[in-house]
């Protein structure tokens, strides 16, 4: 109720000519830098918008509703970026509306992934990630990121078809990793002695410091499985190269 009558307030404090609209929008992602957001809208367009100074912590917002307040049309000049709950408020410096091949590229580029047409399993992975990490996880995100993953262990089926040649079915390798190892993140890539360079296919995490650990890479028939030394939990893995 707080929050609703504050919108209001500050709807009526403009004049009637100050705006044409305002827009409860998703805040899909915010890109490096903090400036930058990646909105959706209720029709599923999404858009690339940068704010300028104010609305600090619009942060704290990823994954929940924001207002976009417009003066003629939507993210037009003199658009304002407006977080109800906190108050704050900042003006759009620039506003990109994304095609779902450009979205799908700067989402690329972004995780750090090879900007390309296609759903590759790394991919899959990235957004797998994303959803989990959207708080509080719900049974239905987490039913969307587990959706992800078997998507990207099919996307990845000839990369673990060519993975697993290396070690027999059935069969332990035991390597030593090269160099710093922090732990398991969702999507860890690591380094062999051997110069072989792995990573992590599935969501499990966990934070483990050491230099060079021993590890198992263990073919159980289904896939490639890692366990490094110290470390409880066992991970799915394939070998990039």
């Amino acid at each position: 109720m707080r929050n609703l009558l504050l919108l209001i307030l500050y709807l009526l404090a403009l004049s009637a000519q100050a705006f044409a609209g305002a827009e409860f929008v998703l805040l899909a992602k915010m890109l490096p830098g903090d400036d930058k957001l990646l909105i959706q809208r209720r029709n599923g367009d999404q858009w690339l918008i940068a704010k300028g100074a104010g609305a600090s912590s619009a942060f704290l917002y990823e994954g929940r509703q924001v207002i976009i307040i417009y003066p003629q049309t939507f993210c037009g000049r003199g658009s304002t970026l407006f977080l109800m709950e906190n108050g704050q408020e900042a003006s759009l410096t620039a506003a990109e509306q994304l095609a779902p091949l450009v979205a799908l590229n700067q989402y690329q580029s972004v995780r750090g992934l090879r900007v390309e047409p296609k759903f590759s399993s790394k991919f899959f992975y990235a957004l797998a990630t994303d959803v989990v990490n959207i708080k509080p996880l719900t049974p239905a995100t987490a039913a969307l990121a587990e959706s992800l993953a078997g998507e990207a262990r099919l996307a990845a089926s000839p990369l673990l078809a060519r993975t697993s040649a290396i070690i027999p079915q059935g069969m332990i390798l035991e390597a030593i990793i090269d160099g710093e190892f922090k732990g398991w993140d969702g999507q860890t890539v690591f380094k062999l002695s051997n110069r072989w360079v792995w990573q992590q296919i599935d969501l499990q995490r966990c934070l483990h410091l050491a230099l060079s650990p021993k590890i198992l890479l263990i073919n159980t028939g289904y896939g490639i499985k890692a366990k490094v030394e110290g470390v409880s939990i066992a991970v799915d893995v394939v070998r990039l190269r």
